[in-house]
């Protein structure tokens, strides 16, 4: 009985070390991506009416130091240096990408994809838009959280990262809206293929690839009727 008790509270111990070591801020994330993945359950991202052309969204960021940063970061909504940086970084060697940067943001566009949680804003009437590090920030068990605006976000910030020009787009069908972050193509022969291959749109500048969940049909539905919500 006393070797139980003995082995009970060196366990507890070490619990107590190790959660003494993670800064309070992070642990008030994970407890806040906890209760939001408890609360809602994973789905399959739909078209529906997630943005709107009426509504100025809140801005959610992140406070506190959760997040160790390799550098400074810079930026509000669309992010680099700090928790993107480190994310880019990892990512690139993770999935072991070779390479120029469009083949680097295609692919890790296409991990978020597989490693997205979808989770609705929190209050029926008002919008919510997550800086890429708050985003980042609230990753649990592998899954990042959010709806369509957090996702384009966190796409065009790790284009950014990586030396893309990258924006967020609203696009809009009806009473439907839809967020996704595209970037621009660099003109050269390696690079044309993609143009062939992905969805993209064109402007008076070039070639912009889509960096949205959706593809074909579902995507082209949002084209029609845009605006540049952020970046460049």
């Amino acid at each position: 009985m006393r070797k139980c008790l003995l082995n009970h509270l060196v366990f507890s111990l070490m619990i107590i070390n190790i959660v003494g070591c993670v800064p309070k801020s992070k642990l008030n994330l994970i407890a806040q991506a906890q209760i939001e993945k408890a609360n809602t359950p994973e789905s399959t991202p739909v078209p529906g009416n997630t943005i709107s052309k009426e509504v100025t969204p809140k801005i959610i960021e992140k406070k506190g130091n959760a997040l160790t940063p390799a550098s400074p970061v810079e930026g509000k909504l669309i992010q680099i240096g700090g928790s993107i940086e480190a994310l880019a970084t990892e990512l690139a060697i993770e999935l072991d990408i070779e390479g120029n940067n469009v083949v680097q943001i295609l692919a890790i566009n296409e991990y978020l994809t597989d490693h997205w949680h979808y989770i609705h804003d929190p209050y029926k009437d008002k919008d919510t838009w997550r800086s890429a590090e708050t985003t980042i920030a609230l990753r649990y068990n592998g899954k990042f959280p959010g709806d369509c605006d957090d996702f384009a976000i966190l796409n065009a910030s790790l284009a950014k990262q990586i030396g893309l020009r990258a924006r967020v787009v609203g696009g809009y069908d009806g009473d439907s809206g839809h967020a996704f972050a595209e970037f621009f193509l660099p003109d050269n022969r390696e690079n044309r293929r993609f143009a062939e291959n992905f969805d993209n749109r064109k402007d008076y500048s070039g070639i912009w690839i889509s960096l949205d969940w959706f593809k074909g049909t579902d995507h082209n539905r949002y084209v029609r009727d845009i605006q540049i919500l952020g970046g460049d």
